[in-house]
């Protein structure tokens, strides 16, 4: 099960990812910061299956990314509308998401 969660993420076909005892010690080439937790997670067993690891991932973007719905941001309302529209396809992406393949990331604006 953990090969298909970390084939989920999308990680690329030649990454390297190192462990010893259900600890994570490297991926190459490097992931970003939040893919890094969750394969880490994956390693030591802590998702039952592709949408936990789908859910994880999607709680950390959406909150990177509160900061652009806030009144005080600096975005103009486009670029808010923007960003909704992308935390939106965030929300939406369990319900979307068949449990097939790599699962399919809504692009920042």
């Amino acid at each position: 099960m953990i090969s298909e969660q970390l084939a989920a993420l999308g990680l690329p076909q030649d990454a390297e990812i190192t462990s010893v005892a259900g600890r994570l010690l490297s991926i190459t080439p490097p992931q970003p910061r939040h893919i890094t937790r969750v394969v880490a997670a994956a390693i030591a067993g802590e998702y039952d299956d592709t949408h936990d690891v789908l859910r994880a991932i999607r709680a950390t973007l959406m909150d990177a990314t509160d900061w652009t719905q806030a009144v005080d941001s600096p975005l103009t309302a486009e670029q808010r509308a923007a960003w909704a529209a992308y935390r939106q396809a965030l929300r939406d992406l369990p319900q979307a998401y068949s449990g097939e393949g790599p699962i399919p990331w809504p692009v920042a604006p």
